[in-house]
Parts: structure tokens; sequence; C-alpha cells
């Protein structure tokens, strides 16, 4: 993981009893959905980057044999003023569609492929596909940006303080006792 300021990214789990967190590796310890957030504080140059989390399966051997595993590839939204549209762009290995959600309802809503900023924040949206006959759910895939007030996304903030922002990929899904890294 890296930030645009070049500054290091900690992390923690938001899931301990399915996954623990040792510097940059995950260990899960049973199934379930383990969920890992990073952040950066910042320092004298840089105010706080917004934390971003990621979920993923941890599964106790193999998961639905007879259906076909899929992914959801979910580009990363743009720092936006508020007021300022997003389009959503996704698409699931499948070629199903993929719904998206609002997890910071008070920072953002979704309409389709479309989020509507209200107030300054962190906007978390979350990209998801049920599955078929055919394929077994996707992994959801959340990604947030950054919605600012009064302030063009990439300008310094009034504290003189250069913003920042982590890129965090998408973690596998994995079975008990696998290291993730």
């Amino acid at each position: 993981m890296r930030t645009s300021s070049g500054l290091a990214v900690s992390y923690r789990t938001d899931t301990p009893a399915v996954c623990t967190v040792s510097g940059s590796t995950v260990s899960p310890a049973t199934a379930g959905t383990c969920t890992i957030t990073a952040s950066q504080p910042g320092n004298d140059n840089y105010a706080p980057a917004p934390g971003v989390s990621r979920s993923f399966s941890v599964n106790r051997g193999i998961v639905h044999p007879a259906k076909t595993q899929q992914v959801i590839s979910f580009g990363q939204p743009p720092a936006v003023a508020v007021g300022q549209p997003v389009t959503l762009a996704a698409s699931a290995s499948s070629g199903l569609a993929v719904s998206f959600r609002s997890d910071t309802p008070s920072v953002c809503t979704v309409s389709g492929v479309t989020v509507t900023t209200t107030k300054p924040g962190t906007c978390a949206v979350t990209a998801s596909q049920a599955g078929d006959d055919r394929f077994v759910a996707a992994r959801d895939v959340q990604r947030s940006f950054t919605v600012q007030a009064g302030q063009t996304p990439g300008e310094q903030n009034t504290d003189k303080k250069a913003s920042q922002a982590i890129t965090f990929g998408q973690p596998p899904a994995a079975t008990v006792g696998q290291v993730v890294r």
C-alpha cells in the first residue's frame, strides 16, 4: 500500500475474531469476513489521509464447487467538492450487473451509478454482485474518496498541509491458516 505523500501506511483489523494484523501481514483465524483498515495520520507537511477499508472472505475450504467464482473490478473514484456528482464504474468477471450502495449516507448517496455528495467527509461506496445459478456471489469491493468543502481537489488545505490519499488494493479470498500479504 502507498499514500500519495509517500508516508508509511498502518493497518488494523476491524474484525479481530476473524483475522489479525501484524505490520502488513494478515492472518485469518476463522471463516467469515475479514475487514482491514489502512490509515496514515499525516505529519508536519501532510494532513491525515482518509482511512480506507477492504474486506475479503475467509473460507474453511472449497466454496460452492458447482458454481464459478467471480470478482468485481471497481475503479477508484476521485476526490470531489461537495455537490459534484461522481459516476461509478465497476464490472464483474462473470459479466453480471454490479450494484452500488453508499456506506456513508450522511456524506453521499448512490442512485444507479451516480454518487451525489452532500457534505464534506469520506464517501464510502460498496460494489456488489449477488451471483446467479452459475456464479457464486462476488466479494463486495469498497472504495472511499474525499468530499471537500469549497476546495478544489488537489488544493492544499487551509491549515497549509497538503492532502493525501491511500491506495489499497483488494485482498484475495483466503483459507483459515493462510497468510495474506
